[in-house]
């Protein structure tokens, strides 16, 4: 085995074990407190969170399409949980489920504290303190038309991984792992988020995996 591909299979070697240390671990589900606009946030959850936890009956969240099998949930941040908002909790409330995304977007910004970035190769490993990351990722700024192409890869409930576009041997790592997740059908997301121009899509995994 040549130098680099070593080095590619201890990149991925970490991205599996931080993905896999997420995977039974879940959000606490509250109810609307009367401080919520002061208190809800977003945060990327996979498409069918709440709906396929073992045992437990499918929770209907509020959550609106990201990229690939990634969402931006609507969630209650408090000292010690993220609670995800359902749509039974917007009955209670007199607003606008747009209008709750505005104002979660805004209180992300304010709550996420700093990132905590460690780096690995051409791979940077982002999470918070806050728990705050991955909602962070999904922030308008975060992918706007000023933004160098990059790619991410959500490992879990708040840690995302990310390498610039022009970082051949980083996005090769990343769609590596992610290629492997898929025939496992295991991790907590197999989208390779790319951002590009202000955009977020699902890039091809299979074309960048080398």
């Amino acid at each position: 085995m040549c130098i680099r591909d070593r080095a590619k299979d201890a990149v991925i070697a970490r991205l599996v074990s931080v993905s896999v240390a997420s995977l039974t671990d879940q959000d606490k589900i509250g109810l609307m407190p009367d401080d919520f606009r002061e208190r809800i946030v977003v945060l990327l959850r996979p498409a069918g969170y709440g709906e396929s936890i073992p045992g437990v009956p499918a929770i209907p969240v509020v959550k609106k399409p990201f990229a690939g099998d990634m969402v931006v949930l609507l969630a209650l941040d408090s000292p010690d949980s993220l609670a995800a908002v359902t749509k039974e909790m917007l009955g209670d409330i007199d607003t606008q489920e747009s209008e709750l995304y505005a104002l979660a977007f805004e209180n992300t910004r304010e709550r996420v504290d700093e990132l905590q970035i460690q780096t690995d190769k051409d791979i940077e490993f982002v999470s918070a303190v806050s728990g705050l990351a991955t909602g962070h990722l999904s922030l308008p700024e975060s992918c706007d038309a000023d933004t160098a192409p990059y790619y991410a890869v959500v490992l879990d409930r708040d840690t995302y991984a990310r390498t610039p576009a022009s970082a051949t041997k980083g996005v090769a790592a990343l769609a590596s792992y992610l290629v492997k997740a898929r025939k496992q059908n295991a991790g907590f997301s197999q989208t390779l988020l790319s951002c590009d121009s202000g955009i977020w899509s699902a890039a091809d995994v299979y074309a960048l995996a080398q």
